[in-house]
């Protein structure tokens, strides 16, 4: 029995469906093809200016040649970390060892040979 505006495929063994009318209720509207300026000028702008700004800000790494982005400029870091270690020692004022201590002169020490074995590191390597 064939069913009504269905055309039998000998292929696939399927009916198919009727192809849609033009000005159907089913159809599928079409976007329409010319889209105003006032879209298309900002949308473009804003596209080109994040592009422009993340190629812009990129930095490499010294050592990897891996490359980042930086946001901010280094000296503008550097600022904030001054600032942040003056609040910081400040706030614990009470909490932070003499010099003289035991505890003090071993990260002292430690910190020294990390320094120099880094130092010696990058004068073999970072050519």
């Amino acid at each position: 029995m064939a069913r009504k505006n269905q055309s039998f495929n000998k292929k696939t063994n399927f009916y198919s469906p009727p192809p849609p009318r033009a000005g159907g209720a089913g159809q599928i509207p079409k976007p329409p093809s010319n889209l105003p300026p006032y879209l298309i000028v900002p949308a473009l702008t804003l596209t080109g200016g994040i592009i422009y700004g993340y190629y812009h800000f990129q930095d490499e790494v010294p050592y990897t040649k891996r490359k980042r982005l930086l946001l901010t400029s280094p000296q503008h870091e550097l600022t904030m970390g001054h600032n942040q270690y003056k609040q910081l020692t400040q706030f614990h004022k009470k909490d932070i060892l003499p010099s003289h201590h035991r505890a003090s002169v071993t990260v002292h020490r430690v910190g020294s040979r990390l320094a120099s074995s880094t130092k010696t590191f990058m004068k073999q390597y970072h050519s």
